[in-house]
């Protein structure tokens, strides 16, 4: 009785809080109940293993590790429910489950534990003791173990929730950057092509056309032109991405070409591609394919992703395009050997609101929303949007269809 009110003074000290909780705690298991062994684990990330947390070796603190659930008296514990989570093998447990090899290394032969669940009855974590020869528990002992236990679970469960407010605020005041910089890049975006129509047609308007060449006015109308474009398609993609947020976009849907879309695509990038020295081309591999699918959207994907790989492209570099069927799939391929990504930087470049390069000062210019809007769009044809990307070697962008979208003759393979 003395030890069990020594452990709990241990636990009902200031000290036995927070993250300090499980090693006290731990402690306290081993002296209150005359075992070995004691400590709390927490089911790892693969959900197939456990994370010692907190493993106290004959009243002395141990290092934690890891060992697998499979065919362990833990794994036992993990499928307990609620209102039963206590378990127990009191006599020869290496004889019961052949893993995890720590228990016959150190040489067990009695096990307890009880599982700790989150709000919702799922389990996260338990207690447990284990001891080199039979413990013969009082009905004292099992309350005081199932003290523990639920004073364990009431913390784990505390130490979640804050965890989870502190990566919550944490998102947020990303987001809050990342939104910050997108609308400062944006509105630089903007105003490129604004004050270049303006600046054109204020220079005609002030001087009159007399004052200009034939090949000058040309060259204005030719610039502004451009710069209508380039603002109109900013507009559009920042107008669409809303419309798919708010599921306001529909799909126009028909048989549309392949091929013939690459070839359109080529058309719209030659320019950016000749200025910056760049070769864009479909792959002489690439399938005749045609699909079941809205026609502005593949284009506005596929310009988005071309132009991306042109604009990230060295002098002298390539871009193709391909498209090929699988048993299961169409995929369309957008490969280039540019500067590629980095895989700490794969996450950002679906946000919708953060830039791998920002600043006004940033290599190549764009909102940075064309790979987010594409990743969309392709969703809303059933697919996924995948890159495989080295830096300094080059990025490939894959786009997969189900099969169901391939026509065969005028009907889609999925009523064929």
């Amino acid at each position: 009785m003395a030890d069990k009110l020594e452990a709990l003074s241990m636990l009902a000290s200031k000290d036995a809080a927070g993250s300090n909780f499980f090693e006290i705690a731990s402690r306290a298991l081993t002296l209150g109940l005359g075992c070995r062994w004691g400590g709390f684990g927490k089911l790892a990330g693969s959900k197939c293993d456990i994370d010692i947390i907190a493993f106290c070796d004959a009243g002395q603190l141990g290092p934690c590790f890891t060992y697998s659930l499979d065919d362990s008296p833990c794994g036992q514990v993990y499928q307990r429910e609620p209102e039963d989570p206590f378990c127990e093998f009191p006599d020869d447990v290496t004889s019961l489950f052949s893993g995890p090899e720590v228990l016959k290394q150190i040489g067990a032969y009695s096990y307890r534990g009880e599982a700790m669940f989150s709000p919702g009855g799922t389990p996260l974590a338990h207690v447990f003791v284990i001891h080199d020869g039979p413990l013969n528990w009082t009905p004292e002992d099992t309350a005081f173990f199932r003290m523990v236990a639920q004073r364990a679970g009431s913390e784990y469960n505390r130490l979640q929730a804050e965890a989870e407010l502190v990566s919550a605020r944490d998102r947020a005041l990303a987001s809050d950057r990342a939104k910050t910089e997108f609308l400062t890049n944006t509105s630089h975006e903007l105003r490129t092509p604004l004050n270049s129509i303006i600046g054109l047609s204020e220079l005609v308007v002030d001087n009159g056309t007399d004052k200009f060449s034939a090949d000058q006015l040309a060259n204005f109308m030719s610039e502004i032109r451009k710069s209508g474009t380039s603002l109109l398609s900013m507009i559009n993609d920042l107008l669409d991405i809303s419309r798919i947020q708010l599921g306001r976009i529909e799909l126009n849907e028909e048989t549309i070409n392949l091929t013939k879309c690459f070839e359109d695509c080529i058309g719209g990038v030659q320019g950016i591609a000749l200025q910056n020295d760049v070769s864009v081309r479909v792959a002489p591999d690439s399938e005749d394919i045609s699909i079941w699918a809205d026609k502005n959207a593949i284009n506005r994907i596929l310009m988005n992703l071309v132009g991306n790989a042109v604009k990230f492209s060295g002098v002298g570099d390539e871009v193709t395009l391909k498209a090929f069927s699988t048993a299961d799939s169409i995929v369309v391929e957008v490969a280039d050997q540019g500067i590629g990504i980095a895989d700490a930087d794969m996450e950002t470049v679906f946000s919708h609101f953060a830039q791998i390069d920002s600043g006004l000062n940033r290599a190549a210019g764009g909102t940075g929303i064309g790979l987010p809007l594409s990743r969309e769009l392709v969703e809303k044809h059933d697919g996924d949007l995948k890159i495989e990307s080295a830096v300094g070697v080059g990025t490939t962008v894959r786009i997969v269809l189900p099969a169901s979208r391939q026509m065969r003759g005028e009907t889609p393979a999925a009523v064929a």
